[in-house]
């Protein structure tokens, strides 16, 4: 006997294991994006910390230049420290997922110099990933990641 076709239950089949394998694609790209997020937030602060790092020892405004972190914000400022500024010069960066920022909020490094008068740490944390990123008073920028357990 010779039968053209697929049965109903050779579709069935196929069908289960292409949902099984979209669920598992979906929910492993979900945590992967999310960790990028967290990832793509340090690497904007250091560039934003080189940037100031730049700005202060070319002695540019001849001031001291800074950063200020919050959740799902960073500022870039000129002055001596960020309640003390000037608004005018400020440039705002949005990240694209919110953070819980510990550690130094606010760096400031020192016209003339490459690094701020004490070292910062500053740690930033979402959903069990942490990273750490260190700015030396010799200038030396570190980012560290760290993976917290559910």
């Amino acid at each position: 006997m010779n039968t053209r076709g697929v049965t109903l239950v050779e579709v069935l089949v196929v069908l289960g294991l292409l949902f099984l394998l979209t669920t598992f694609g979906s929910v492993a790209s979900f945590f992967y994006f999310r960790t990028q997020y967290v990832y793509h937030v340090a690497e904007t602060i250091a560039n934003e910390l080189r940037l100031v790092q730049v700005a202060s020892l070319t002695q540019s405004d001849d001031a001291s230049h800074g950063i200020k972190i919050f959740e799902s914000t960073l500022t870039r400022f000129t002055g001596s420290s960020y309640a003390g500024r000037d608004t005018s010069k400020d440039v705002q960066t949005t990240f694209p997922v919110s953070v819980t920022v510990s550690g130094s909020q606010e760096v400031v490094i020192p016209a003339g110099q490459y690094g701020p008068a004490a070292t910062s740490l500053t740690t930033i944390t979402n959903n069990g990933i942490v990273i750490d990123i260190s700015l030396t008073t010799y200038g030396v920028l570190t980012i560290t990641n760290r993976t917290v357990g559910y």
